[in-house]
């Protein structure tokens, strides 16, 4: 399964082995953040740690401890803003630009072994057509459909899920093309999840046997956001695919968050990579 970024299967050891290194970037990355016209400036670092505050001798003075705090707040929050950005840029160019997100397309179109109806028709469908109709200069039909699926698609994208399989009951790629052309990469990259850092845990559940989202896809961003230092917690279910997952981890998702709720430890998977 390729498309114009590789195997997805590769993705995985591509950035396990960039860890370590990006991990180190992240200690010598630094951003600066300033407010008051530059009488509050305070430095984070790639692990979004504050790492120096500078404040203007007279603002000590200053009785207003309100606007004080203002500043410092202010001038905290760009400067994590600018290290997140900083970091984004790094993790980029030490992974040679490996987007896990655009990989996921060309696996969720590729050629999986689905001989009849797939739930990966509905998804896609509506994934295909937010896509369309939000970036249209980005995005066209003949990006996504045959010629089958140019007439069909728009008809079912009106339908609930459980109509839109009634409605597409032939295999998937009587409908959608094998792969989407490179420039649809833009799309995802604009807001790319794991390529920022998080204030709270990330809980990524996967089936084993998904072949909608592949485990290797996951798996990646997985890794990619253990190397920005955010807290992952990468839990896999055995033989599930991406409709059974939903119900197989229920159990699980639900007492995750209710650790969350009491202040419990979460289950770093990256402490693994």
């Amino acid at each position: 399964m390729t498309g114009p970024f590789g195997d997805p299967s590769k993705l995985l050891g591509q950035l396990t082995s960039k860890l370590s290194q990006i991990k180190d970037e992240a200690g010598r990355v630094e951003a600066e953040g300033q407010a008051g016209g530059g009488m509050v400036k305070v430095r984070a670092n790639g692990r979004m740690e504050i790492v120096g505050v500078a404040i203007e001798p007279g603002m000590l003075e200053s009785s207003d401890r309100e606007m004080i705090e203002d500043l410092i707040r202010a001038a905290t929050n760009q400067a994590l803003r600018n290290a997140q950005a900083e970091m984004a840029e790094k993790f980029k160019a030490l992974t040679g630009g490996i987007p896990p997100i655009p990989a996921a397309l060309n696996a969720l179109l590729g050629s999986t072994g689905d001989s009849g109806p797939t739930p990966r028709s509905g998804y896609v469908t509506d994934l295909s057509q937010s896509w369309i109709q939000t970036y249209p200069d980005i995005s066209s039909p003949e990006d996504w459909y045959t010629e089958v699926g140019a007439t069909e698609i728009p008809a079912a994208a009106e339908l609930c899920q459980g109509a839109q399989l009634a409605a597409l009951d032939q295999p998937f790629h009587t409908y959608f093309n094998r792969s989407v052309p490179v420039e649809l990469s833009r799309i995802p990259a604009m807001e790319q999840p794991m390529y920022n850092t998080s204030a709270i845990p990330i809980l990524i559940q996967q089936g084993s046997a998904d072949t909608s989202v592949v485990p290797q896809v996951s798996r990646a961003m997985a890794v990619q956001g253990c190397a920005l230092g955010n807290l992952v917690d990468y839990q896999e279910f055995p033989n599930d695919v991406h409709r059974s997952v939903q119900y197989t981890s229920r159990t699980q998702y639900l007492e995750w968050l209710a650790a969350r709720f009491t202040g419990q430890p979460v289950d770093d998977s990256c402490r693994g990579w």
